[in-house]
């Protein structure tokens, strides 16, 4: 015996072949979408089918209110995207004072390689003032042990 049905075998209305039941597609109607290829424009909007909320501000739920926030316990990744989205890309070298050419050229460092979530702790730097700002810091750490 089929699902849905009961044991006595009489079905009493619900969903009995060949009735229209309110949802799904009726039989001799051409769909919307015939003949067409790939993603299709929403019709009830401008564009292709967007997220119900994409582009909207939660601040109810962003940055430390968020339950996954996990504050310096970051990893390095995520740490460098929240240092973008709060300080911006960097343009300018802080050192020698080079404009931004490529998408890399400067970078943000970390000014003391503590890893935190403090933004006056982060410089901008091009990549070769970044190289010589990192391996100075390593040569005087070799020294102290």
């Amino acid at each position: 015996m089929p699902k849905g049905i009961p044991k006595n075998g009489i079905n009493n209305g619900w969903f009995r072949k060949g009735t229209y039941t309110g949802f799904g597609f009726k039989k001799g109607l051409t769909p919307w979408n015939k003949g067409k290829k790939g993603r299709q424009k929403n019709h009830n909007t401008s564009g292709l089918c967007p997220g119900w909320n994409k582009g909207l501000k939660m601040p109810k739920i962003t940055g430390e209110k968020n339950y996954q926030w996990k504050g310096d316990k970051t990893s390095y990744r995520s740490l460098h995207r929240w240092v973008i989205k709060n300080l911006g890309k960097a343009h300018e070298c802080k050192h020698c004072k080079k404009e931004k050419t490529t998408i890399k050229s400067i970078q943000w460092a970390n000014k003391y390689h503590n890893y935190k979530r403090n933004l006056t702790d982060w410089i901008a730097l091009c990549a070769s003032c970044h190289k010589k700002y990192d391996n100075k810091r390593n040569r005087n750490k070799r020294k102290k042990l």
